[in-house]
């Protein structure tokens, strides 16, 4: 019998079911986004030390919710014709935006997406807000 590639405590769970204390899995838009959010060095040069300073803790926040919309701190704002952009404020006229990255997005009943179940993110930039 082959081998399922998924791990044990995945294995039967629906694509739709969302459990408490799912991680969040954040991945990113590019390369250069990665370096910036894993090199302090690279975060510093390229924000500045105080923006650094908050996309660091901004991203210890992401490591310990079970979803984005429980982050302790930092503004978000939802965006997108269909709410599908979700931005993290980091200081004034800087944010992180971040879209669902499942494969078929949680979606409302009223068409946006369902924010409290998105447990996978990809970031798609730093900057000014759209």
């Amino acid at each position: 019998m082959p081998r399922s590639s998924a791990p044990p405590e995945r294995v039967g769970l629906r694509l739709d079911q969302v459990q408490d204390g799912d991680p969040m899995i954040l991945s990113f838009e590019t390369e250069e986004l990665r370096t910036i959010c894993e090199d302090p060095d690279v975060a510093t040069s390229q924000l500045g030390e105080d923006v650094a300073g908050v996309l660091r803790l901004r991203l210890a926040d992401l490591r310990a919710v079970d979803c984005i919309d429980d982050m302790p701190v930092g503004r978000t704002t939802r965006r997108g014709q269909e709410c599908d952009l979700l931005e993290v404020e980091l200081a004034d006229e800087v944010v992180m935006t971040f879209e669902s990255n499942h494969k078929r997005p949680r979606i409302t009943d009223t068409g946006s997406v369902d924010w409290p179940q998105v447990r996978r993110i990809r970031l798609t930039q730093i900057g000014r807000p759209s």
